[in-house]
């Protein structure tokens, strides 16, 4: 009987008197590993995730916007006095020189001018004023919502394209499954690279960031 013991003992221990590693550690990690593949396979991580930012942004806050920035609406009030939307594009002239007349440094338009108006004259007063004011004037690109699993972007019509030296995407912000919105883009293309996106060429900023 003893002796059996003290067999068992020697087997247990390696050269160096030491007992044999116990196998717990590696069952351990497995076990974490295969629990974190289910939890994400089954979306719990993703939900986790998002209520963690959540929590976050109550800690947080919330922050004023930057008084440098200036939203001008076209609202109810503004088409009782302008007219009926949407607007003659000679209408964006004066508001383009009145509002850099008084000292604004860049305007952004989120407004998609992608087809010529019926207007001509019109049409030639929009471009003029862009090419006037030329960098500080950025005018709306989108993704072509028709064109699914790539980037298709759709520009301005073809003479306000030309006198644009600065275009935008007017991406709408990320809508996640359960309707918040936590992130939005900075940047809208394929393959893009963290390091390189400045300087892709199937990339667009962001309308913010352009007028950044």
């Amino acid at each position: 009987m003893a002796d059996a013991k003290d067999k068992q003992l020697k087997t247990a221990k390696t050269k160096f008197g030491r007992a044999a590693p116990s196998r717990f550690p590696k069952y351990f990690c497995l076990g974490v590993m295969l629990s974190c593949a289910a939890l994400n396979f089954t979306g719990a991580l993703e939900l986790l995730d998002r209520q963690w930012v959540d929590t976050m942004f109550r800690l947080r806050g919330p922050e004023d916007a930057d008084s440098n920035l200036v939203v001008v609406a076209i609202d109810d009030a503004s088409i009782t006095e302008v007219g009926q939307y949407p607007w003659p594009r000679g209408s964006y002239k004066r508001l383009l020189d009145k509002l850099f007349g008084a000292g604004v440094k860049a305007v952004g338009l989120d407004i998609m001018f992608f087809e010529p108006s019926p207007s001509p004259n019109d049409d030639r007063q929009l471009i003029e004023v862009t090419r006037k004011y030329g960098e500080k004037v950025v005018h709306s690109v989108n993704n072509d919502p028709g064109v699914q699993e790539k980037y298709s972007f759709v520009y301005p019509f073809r003479g306000l394209r030309a006198a644009s030296k600065s275009l935008g995407c007017g991406t709408q912000p990320s809508v996640e499954r359960d309707g918040s919105v936590r992130q939005t883009p900075t940047v809208i293309g394929e393959n893009l690279d963290p390091f390189t996106w400045a300087s892709a060429t199937k990339a667009i900023p962001t309308l913010g960031v352009k007028l950044l």
